[in-house]
């Protein structure tokens, strides 16, 4: 109790020197633990799942003959049924629409949700293990029945026995046969309400070579070997279709099992992601903790004499070091409180970033973060500064021992400033690959375009009508019926006319005769599509399908497209376009007339509230669906990098947060020498020493630790900045300016903060300095 009173005592009369430390942990806790935490959060996705360990999904390799092939999860429909009857390792399995997840609109009442939305078949739910709150398991056998979460229940109904409740969407009506108890928010998985597959197929199922647009979810009995059930998926083809003549046909496909655990956190950009956040949260809280450690021995010229005499009293060194723990904890524990109410204070902006509430990022699962986090702050700001204090000598205290203690501040700042480098030159990587890829020529013009929500139910002959009644509007310059470039595109294998061979898979992107004008395409050779080219099978390719094609003149080509009976004929050639985003290869895609639902118009002015809601009522009379509305390409494409912007926001926090911290220790360590060498400055002055030659005195200390380790943080941060650009397929150049322009202001910024601190110093009348030795 009397050691305890002792530290308060010490902590109460050493203000400045603790309030820095406290600020700097604050500081470092507040990013470190949200980064920490966020990481632990992404790596344990899909682990609550009761039979993890049992539960796959089937993932499909393609390799083509003369080159070239795919590797994804969309599969044919019959794989995971197949698999559940004829092999007895399988006990339950099930398939999901690949193309029926995404925010979809419901109604109940008079009331709208918009509901993250997945369509199943019957044996989802026993699958994967869900548990039910009320309705039938296999409720979904009924095509118009539905299940909904009991977050969605409460929401939309105020209760949970809802069953055989009513809810709209679109223009169909819906039962609702089942309650889902909600899964966490660590599931790759995401929805609020289950459809019936059989609502979007009804009885149609495609078969083992067509259609692959379903996810396959396979349960196993414990124990199974799943290399020697993969090894049994070939036979099973081989049983229900010609997979030598698909070979022959120059299609060799592989299917394998993934587990469901490795699902995300198997991603490789998940783990980038993942690898990078954690060298972000190591390095802030390290530097705090360098910080604390820093000023801890900074003070040794006045505490050293202290515990000198606590040790001629009769104090041992295991009592000097449990001295100094005490001091680490209250401070340390001060800081937790802090930074608790700094997140607490900030929950809103944090959980933007983060893209998930801080409920389910500081889970009971995840609190083993924030012990280890916490565990290894005390140790270091304790133990490390007690061993110092507690390895001094009696017979030196008294003499200038603390004085040789000066390499181990330099050290310490040496971290720093290769900490602040690299966070700061890593972060100017990310600024300016997000600026380049927002600012590059996608191919195609995203200026004043706009388009309309799928008008589903719409035949022909109406979409003509509502296409009739905005080409009349003086703002809009001309409309079309086609996909979008930003938007996935579902695709199929190219197949030769004559040998039957599939030669590679392409994207298909409907397109009427507007849609390069609408677009900007530029059309490199051969003629546009026509009124009459959807009658014809012709079709307009891009430039990496042309090449593929392997043919000397594209134009007039043709080929096996959807199905093999329906021969399509290359009229023309367009430019290369980006294709979703630059995380993705651009692919072959051929533009196909046909039937699309979607009304895109590019507009004469530019976009504004006013006008949109003019065409959005125009578009909501003629379509009869109130839900119907416009959007703006600009701000959907730029969407497909709002990760890339979230984590370049993480990082400027993070970046930020660093630059301070360092500098606080910056001010200590400036501070310690000011006060080491005051007589010397002092005569230097008295000797007639100006002040830029003092300032130049304590300039120079601080280049020489500062310029190798700016140096060492670039050479840090180049590597990282060429990890995390892997993801991208245009990339910024890692260009020698780029690190030249950002040591150079690291650099500046480090000897302005020195220069603030001593100008005071370097212009006092140096007699007041001695007057006081």
């Amino acid at each position: 109790m009397k050691s305890l009173l002792y530290t308060i005592r010490y902590l109460a009369k050493s203000k400045s020197n603790n309030l820095i430390k406290i600020l700097s942990l604050t500081l470092g806790l507040v990013v470190g633990l949200v980064l920490f935490s966020q990481v632990a959060f992404e790596m344990s996705y899909d682990n609550f799942w009761t039979d993890k360990d049992q539960l796959y999904k089937l993932h499909v390799e393609g390799t083509f003959a003369k080159g070239g092939g795919y590797d994804g999860e969309a599969v044919n429909a019959p794989y995971a049924p197949t698999m559940y009857h004829e092999f007895e390792e399988v006990i339950s399995a099930s398939n999901l629409f690949y193309f029926g997840n995404g925010e979809e609109l419901f109604q109940v009442g008079e009331n709208k949700y918009v509901e993250q939305t997945i369509v199943a078949d019957s044996l989802f739910v026993r699958t994967m293990g869900i548990e039910m709150i009320a309705g039938d398991p296999e409720a979904l056998k009924v095509a118009e029945n539905v299940y909904v979460s009991e977050t969605f229940a409460n929401k939309a109904f105020g209760r949970l026995d809802i069953i055989g409740e009513k809810i709209r969407k679109d223009q169909g009506t819906y039962t609702v046969a089942g309650v889902l108890k909600d899964i966490p928010k660590n599931a790759h998985l995401k929805y609020d309400v289950m459809m019936s597959l059989k609502s979007s197929l009804g009885d149609w199922m495609p078969g083992w070579q067509y259609g692959d647009a379903f996810s396959g979810y396979i349960k196993v009995a414990k124990g199974t070997d799943i290399h020697a059930l993969e090894d049994k998926i070939p036979d099973m083809m081989r049983r229900h279709y010609d997979v030598d003549a698909e070979i022959a046909g120059g299609l060799t496909k592989r299917y394998y099992l993934k587990p469901v655990t490795t699902l995300h956190s198997g991603n490789p950009q998940i783990r980038r992601m993942a690898l990078i956040l954690s060298i972000l949260a190591f390095s802030l809280l390290f530097a705090a903790a360098l910080n604390y450690v820093l000023i801890s021995i900074s003070s040794m010229v006045s505490r050293a004499k202290t515990v000198g005499v606590h040790k001629c009293n009769g104090a041992t060194s295991q009592q000097v070091i449990l001295m100094f723990m005490k001091e680490s904890g209250i401070l340390l524990l001060f800081s937790l409180m802090l930074a608790g109410l700094m997140i607490f204070v900030f929950r809103g902006p944090i959980e933007v970033l983060i893209k998930n509430p801080l409920s389910a990022v500081f889970s009971k699962e995840n609190f083993w973060v924030i012990i280890c986090v916490i565990s290894v702050l005390f140790f270091m700001t304790g133990y490390i500064p007690a061993r110092v204090f507690a390895a001094v000598p009696v017979t030196q205290i008294f003499r200038a021992y603390a004085d040789n203690k000066k390499g181990w501040k330099r050290i310490l700042l040496f971290i720093q400033f290769s900490g602040v480098s690299f966070m700061m030159t890593f972060l100017a990587i990310i600024y300016f690959q997000y600026e380049m890829i927002l600012n590059q020529n996608v191919g195609y013009s995203m200026d004043n375009l706009v388009y309309s929500t799928q008008l589903r139910g719409m035949s022909k002959e109406q979409m003509e009508t509502v296409k009739a009644e905005f080409i009349r509007l003086p703002e809009v310059h001309t409309v079309s019926q086609s996909d979008l470039p930003h938007r996935f595109m579902s695709g199929n294998s190219v197949t030769h006319v004559e040998t039957g061979e599939e030669l590679f898979t392409a994207r298909a992107m409907g397109a009427d005769k507007n849609t390069l004008e609408v677009l900007g395409l530029t059309l490199l050779y051969g003629r546009n599509l026509s009124d009459q080219s959807s009658f014809n099978e012709e079709v307009l390719i891009n430039e990496t399908c042309a090449r593929m094609l392997n043919v000397a003149d594209p134009v007039g080509h043709q080929f096996f497209f959807w199905s093999g009976d329906k021969k399509h004929t290359v009229v023309g050639v367009v430019e290369d376009f980006q294709y979703q985003s630059f995380f993705d290869e651009i692919p072959p895609v051929i533009l196909v007339p046909e039937y699309i639902s979607v009304v895109v118009a590019k507009l004469n002015v530019p976009v504004t509230p006013l006008l949109m809601k003019k065409m959005n009522g125009l578009l909501r009379k003629h379509s009869h669906n109130e839900n119907s509305e416009f959007l703006v390409l600009q701000d959907e494409y730029e969407l497909r990098y709002y990760d890339t912007k979230l984590f370049r926001d993480s990082v400027v926090i993070s970046s930020v947060i660093m630059l301070l911290i360092t500098l606080l220790g910056l001010i200590g360590f400036v501070q310690d020498e000011i006060g080491r060498r005051q007589k010397e400055i002092a005569i230097r002055k008295v000797n007639g020493a100006e002040a830029l030659n003092i300032l130049a005195l304590l300039s120079k200390d601080i280049s020489f630790i500062a310029i190798p380790a700016v140096l060492i943080g670039l050479v840090f941060s180049y590597f990282v900045g060429a990890e995390w650009l892997q993801q991208f397929i245009l990339k910024i150049p890692l260009s020698l300016t780029l690190f030249i322009l950002t040591s150079t202001s690291i650099f500046a910024i480090l000897q302005l903060c020195v220069v603030l601190r001593t100008w005071r110093v370097a212009v006092e009348n140096p007699v007041l300095s001695l007057k006081s030795e």
